[in-house]
């Protein structure tokens, strides 16, 4: 129903030229009856009438009739007045005027000065589907989205500690922290978590459900089984916290803008199906990694994605990453126009110093749709995946966005949204949603549960430094973008999706957080024990490449050195994963 009102009172508004223009006026702050010039509210409501038998026509001609030239007496908010009308609700009347005014309104003025305080005092606390409306409005001084999503770790992990900050937010009580039972041991939520660990915790589907077993009781369970020499130190850490500034770039980008906590991983899985579900929806029923290093049975993932839709409405992206892109699962990411947007992170800042605003997006270096990788592999790595360490995922944080910042025509148009894929293994107090299927895919999984809770931070002058409740996924992200851009659909979980439209501000804030401090890596508190073997996320990344390599039409001397090469340890097969990397996309991207 709210649909239907909110097209015809548009349509009506938008035809007529109402007396007392805005844009001559220069008013901002007026009631209803002073923006639209009605000499009663009472009388747009009763224009409404049943809406199925209230043509766009008649409906103009009596909202016309209804107003007459701007008085100084100011009348009472619509809200107050309205209540229940004949086929419509009092709720649904003041949804309708609503997005109807905001259309008005912003149509004559660009930048919506002043524009939530204006609807809040015309109809007071706005309904949600209206707030969302004017939300969605908004997000329009947004032109350029950058997406940095790291690796393996949950919200309470990060972020739990800024209830500190944030008394509302959905995070750790120290007065009553959490706590798991293992081996008739205690382990409560404490601060002080390791920045690098001796063991990557599990988080495959089937370790997962063990984890949320319980009522998210089994994660220290799950570890002592999948890791028994683990000491007590150790299994301690999976429910361990960072305390508030002990990751200096996120907590202070946490501390000045938007934080979702209640932003949940898509599936209850590993790293390759939630990255799947960012890009594209769904994972075709797949939640199991690849298994060993020449494992090259990986699943065809052909399903459309966020690159192809916006191909499709020839809308610039990129991809910039620190060494072997996982987005490169995708089949369609082989194409030579898509292989050829992919860049190494130097170029990220580089491409971001040069952007200017008012040059039109095809003449930019940097895309509109900017799609962040971190480094999933040693040395070097910065993607917080265990057992790497999080203070270098800490500091690409920080050299991203003092990136943005530094550049102000970019930054009062942009977006950046600082994500974590998955929990990784690592305790939360939340115990995840249901949720529903994107497609008929349920080869390996019902997916009608949401995974583990992780860290979500929006940042952009357009937003406020606060909590944003609603729940969401990673496919909350692709609604607000098929949304955004007019792009063609991406599943259903997508379509039906919550979404952050609501969490963008009328006013852009100045002068917010001009640079961060990230954080310097340092020595771990011992060695870090010799790799004798690949975990399963360094290994699956191998058998991608070799899939790659199969593809990329190299001499065969080339191929047989890097068999050879990777005889020699761990860490040799890291490196020709790389090179196996670099060399497809340098290949496919020149075709």
């Amino acid at each position: 129903m709210f649909r239907l009102e909110m097209r015809l009172v548009r349509s009506a508004f938008l035809k007529r030229d109402f007396p007392g223009r805005l844009a001559a006026e220069n008013v901002e702050l007026l009631t209803m009856g002073e923006i639209l010039g009605f000499e009663s509210c009472s009388n747009i409501v009763k224009a409404f009438g049943p809406a199925q038998r209230t043509s766009e026509r008649a409906l103009a001609n009596m909202t016309a009739r209804s107003c007459r030239p701007m008085q100084a007496k100011r009348t009472p908010p619509l809200a107050a007045r309205s209540g229940a009308v004949d086929g419509l609700g009092g709720e649904g009347a003041r949804c309708a005027v609503y997005g109807a005014l905001v259309e008005r309104f912003t149509a004559q003025r660009p930048h919506f000065n002043g524009m939530w305080s204006l609807c809040k005092l015309v109809v007071g606390e706005a309904p949600a589907k209206a707030k969302n409306e004017v939300g969605r409005l908004m997000s329009k001084n947004i032109s350029h989205v950058i997406l940095l999503m790291l690796e393996n770790r949950s919200f309470d992990h990060v972020l739990g500690c800024l209830k500190k900050t944030y008394p509302t937010l959905e995070g750790i009580d120290p007065a009553a922290p959490a706590k798991n039972t293992s081996q008739g041991s205690d382990f409560v939520q404490l601060p002080g978590a390791a920045h690098y660990l001796n063991f990557d915790p599990r988080h495959e589907y089937e370790h997962v459900m063990v984890q949320l077993s319980g009522s998210n009781g089994g994660f220290v369970q799950d570890f002592s089984q999948s890791y028994p020499k683990a000491i007590s130190t150790d299994r301690a850490e999976v429910m361990k916290y960072h305390d508030q500034g002990q990751l200096p770039a996120l907590h202070a980008l946490a501390q000045n803008f938007t934080v979702c906590d209640h932003w949940y991983s898509s599936v209850p899985g590993p790293t390759w199906c939630n990255r799947l579900f960012a890009l594209s929806g769904t994972s075709l029923g797949r939640v199991a990694m690849a298994e060993g290093i020449m494992n090259l049975n990986l699943h065809w993932y052909d399903q459309p994605t966020i690159f192809d839709r916006l191909n499709e409405q020839q809308i610039p992206w990129k991809v910039y990453s620190g060494d072997a892109p996982l987005s490169l699962l995708f089949v369609h990411q082989w194409e030579p126009r898509n292989a050829a947007q992919y860049r190494l992170m130097t170029e990220f800042y580089r491409d971001v110093a040069s952007f200017k605003k008012g040059v039109d997006s095809s003449a930019q270096d940097l895309p509109l749709f900017t799609f962040i990788e971190p480094s999933y592999c040693q040395p070097g790595a910065n993607d917080a995946h265990p057992p790497h360490d999080i203070l270098a995922a800490d500091a690409l944080v920080a050299n991203v966005y003092n990136a943005i910042r530094a550049n102000n025509d970019l930054w009062e148009q942009a977006l950046l949204v600082v994500a974590f894929d998955e929990h990784g293994g690592f305790f939360d107090h939340v115990t995840p949603p249901a949720t529903v299927p994107p497609d008929y895919h349920q080869e390996e999984y019902s997916f009608d549960q949401l995974g583990v809770r992780v860290p979500v931070i929006l940042v952009s002058p357009w937003v406020k430094n606060g909590v944003f409740t609603d729940t969401m996924d990673h496919t909350s992200l692709l609604k607000y973008l098929t949304g955004k851009w007019s792009l063609g659909p991406l599943g259903y979980r997508t379509q039906v999706a919550g979404t952050f439209d609501a969490a963008f501000l009328a006013d852009m804030r100045d002068g917010v957080l001009p640079s961060i401090v990230g954080s310097m890596p340092v020595p771990p508190m011992q060695q870090p024990p010799r790799m004798d073997s690949l975990n399963t996320h360094s290994a699956a990344i191998v058998a991608l490449s070799h899939v790659l390599e199969s593809m990329a039409e190299e001499d065969a001397n080339v191929v047989a050195a890097r068999a050879r090469q990777v005889l020699s340890g761990p860490q040799s097969q890291i490196d020709a994963a790389i090179d196996r990397f670099e060399s497809f996309l340098k290949v496919r991207g020149n075709k």
